[in-house]
């Protein structure tokens, strides 16, 4: 009689640390400085005139972190932008940005893509992190987004277009989703 209570409490204690949870914290401190890699792959089938037309695409952002105050249960970071790149191909052509790797003699489309990714390069934003993870709040992505703005300019015809999509990938609430998903 002893064996088995022996055994039932023994298989009942590994049971219990088999089901035991781990809390992972995120838990900077104040000064430390990281790196983000952040990468987007895209196979997308567009429908136009009937035709189906295949489009891949790949964006890499590498962001610096600067941990700017780690309080009891948020964490403040500044994000800044480090690297950039871009490539998209379709059956209508291809396009392929670096900001690490530019060409000597840029095509009008590579200059327009210099320009506005480029105006991204060592801009800044902030972040701020419950330490469960969660994404409290983005800040500061208006003044990335006018640098885009003005770096497509007002001579374009397309850029209040341009400028409205852009909006709406890089407002602190799309930024919040992006980084909560991440």
């Amino acid at each position: 009689m002893k064996k088995i209570l022996l055994i039932v409490l023994s298989l009942s204690m590994s049971c219990t640390l088999t089901f035991s949870q781990i809390s992972l914290k995120f838990n900077p401190a104040k000064g430390d400085k990281y790196q983000y890699y952040y990468e987007i792959e895209q196979d997308i089938q567009q429908s136009v005139g009937g035709q189906q037309i295949p489009l891949k695409q790949k964006i890499v952002t590498v962001y610096d972190m600067n941990i700017l105050d780690g309080g009891s249960n948020d964490t403040k970071i500044a994000f800044t932008y480090k690297t950039i790149a871009y490539e998209m191909s379709s059956p209508m052509g291809s396009m392929i940005y670096h900001s690490d790797n530019l060409p000597d003699n840029p095509s009008p489309t590579e200059q327009t893509m210099r320009q506005v990714f480029g105006s991204l390069l060592n801009k800044q934003f902030e972040v701020v992190v419950q330490k469960d993870g969660t994404v409290k709040s983005v800040t500061g992505m208006d003044e990335v987004l006018s640098s885009m703005a003005e770096a497509i300019g007002k001579n374009n015809p397309q850029s209040a277009m341009m400028v409205e999509n852009l909006k709406q990938q890089f407002s602190d609430e799309a930024m919040k989703n992006n980084f909560e998903q991440s």
